[in-house]
């Protein structure tokens, strides 16, 4: 081997291991920014002591979250038919989002039963949501949705609610 050939060998090594160490830290850097923005999503998104609050869990609760926020534009801010606006302290979405995701079953803990239907707020018996377009399972958390506006989920086969 000619002296010349063992130095563009080695600068190919080397140009090789200067692009590995690039994508490392491309990667290395896009991690770091991915756990930045999901503890800022942590800290918007109000949370319960039992929440996991690991990335998936993270962002059920935010879907959910979203879920609420636009039920609550449509219902004028009304959880239950009750005005969540409290002249003192304002609007209390984090109280009312709780009491909302306790009331649907909603991203529960992975320690709750994964068989059937999740019963609000600790009922014996499943039943739908009272939303009609959205029922949960615990297993896979499948959202059913029932666009059909002629269809609504008492009309629906038991294995389908």
């Amino acid at each position: 081997m000619r002296p010349g050939n063992k130095n563009i060998i080695s600068r190919k090594v080397v140009a090789v291991w200067d692009l590995r160490n690039s994508w490392r830290d491309d990667i290395v850097q896009t991690c770091i920014e991915l756990n930045d923005a999901f503890s800022i999503l942590r800290k918007i998104i109000p949370s319960m002591p039992s929440d996991k609050m690991s990335k998936i869990h993270t962002l059920r609760i935010a879907s959910d979250y979203i879920r609420f926020l636009d039920q609550m534009k449509r219902d004028d801010c009304k959880l239950f038919g009750v005005d969540i606006f409290d002249e003192k302290g304002g609007y209390g979405l984090q109280t009312s989002f709780n009491i909302w995701r306790g009331s649907h079953g909603l991203t529960q803990s992975s320690a709750m039963s994964t068989t059937g239907l999740m019963a609000p707020m600790g009922m014996s018996a499943p039943m739908p949501c009272p939303i009609p377009h959205v029922n949960y399972y615990m297993g896979g958390y499948v959202m059913k949705d029932y666009m059909d506006p002629g269809v609504t989920p008492g009309e629906l086969p038991q294995w389908q609610q």
